[in-house]
């Protein structure tokens, strides 16, 4: 009975693993067919052998005169054909992952997108194609479909892993160096990511989102992205709590005038308010959460590096208000 509820568990587990918005078998980019094509390799190897060699044990077992002597011909066969068949498997394997073995490639006219790995989020950088460095955000990937896009991969921090199941296969972010992985997504939609190498407290809680969407849509946002902060009402009191209290001693807001403008150890604020997570993809953007993550972000994510912020609720208010007009 034990034996049955354990095959069930790992049975329902490996079921559920095929749901979710991190499903590798929904295959949206090549990379993803092609290692979902080399899974159902892998699979179909597997249960042949499975089925193989059950089939001789049952027939072995259910023998019914096991007084007849097999001769040494009969013994030379079988081994023959045994160590024959496992190297075509062996050959069949490697060759089916090879495939997936070589260095990524990209066209000329790609977009070029670098990620570092902090803990626990996601920085990430946008160039033009001469490599002009353009804006940056956090925790978000905005990709155009269609469109293969390059990424090269950092951490400045400890070792990580860049894993968008859905896109492509997983890239290790190794401290003083870089690693490259090719996307391409060829239909429009948001797919989370993960990092899937144990980094620290946060490990868990360490996702991100890649949306891909059309050509025309991405250039909006891409041009929406590098404008700089408009002040619309001057001296308001939201604008003046950011700059007062801790946020601007560690997160930036271009176009702001003052230290924010510098590149500081938190993400990009500039248009905190157009990404649909915070806190690398562990809540959702809203006013409610914000509030919370302000307040006590240690409750919210324990062990992140963000310290709370002491505000009346008049001043939270006026904050929240300000950071929602971060568009």
């Amino acid at each position: 009975m034990l034996v049955w509820k354990g095959l069930a568990l790992i049975f329902f587990t490996l079921l559920y693993g095929c749901e979710g918005n991190q499903n590798f078998f929904a295959g949206k980019g090549p990379q993803a067919y092609e290692i979902v094509k080399l899974w159902w390799t892998l699979f179909a190897i597997a249960v042949f052998v499975t089925l193989t060699v059950s089939f001789f044990l049952v027939k072995g077992a259910i023998k019914s005169d096991r007084t007849k002597v097999i001769d040494d011909q009969a013994l030379g066969k079988g081994l023959v054909y045994g160590i024959a068949g496992t190297v075509s498997l062996l050959l069949l394997i490697i060759f089916s992952t090879l495939r997936l073995g070589h260095a990524p490639s990209h066209s000329q006219d790609s977009y070029e997108i670098k990620i570092v790995g902090k803990m626990w989020w996601w920085q990430v950088y946008y160039y033009d194609r001469k490599g002009k460095y353009l804006f940056e955000t956090a925790n978000e990937i905005v990709i155009p479909t269609n469109r293969s896009v390059r990424l090269k991969l950092l951490s400045d921090t400890v070792i990580h892993s860049f894993w968008v199941p859905a896109l492509a296969g997983k890239v290790d972010m190794l401290p003083g160096r870089e690693n490259y992985l090719v996307l391409k997504a060829n239909e429009e939609g948001e797919f989370r990511g993960q990092c899937a190498e144990f980094c620290g407290t946060q490990h868990a809680l360490m996702s991100f989102y890649v949306r891909a969407m059309a050509q025309d849509e991405y250039l909006k946002w891409k041009t929406n992205q590098m404008k700089s902060y408009n002040k619309i009402k001057k001296h308001s009191l939201g604008e003046r709590v950011f700059v007062n209290s801790n946020c601007v001693k560690c997160h930036t807001i271009r176009g702001l005038g003052t230290a924010s403008d510098k590149k500081l150890y938190g993400p990009d604020l500039t248009h905190l308010a157009s990404r649909s997570h915070i806190a690398a993809a562990t809540y959702p953007n809203n006013k409610g959460h914000l509030g919370g993550w302000i307040l006590d972000p240690q409750g919210a994510k324990p062990g992140n590096y963000m310290p709370a912020s002491a505000l009346s609720g008049k001043e939270l208010n006026a904050l929240l208000a300000f950071l929602g007009g971060l568009k």
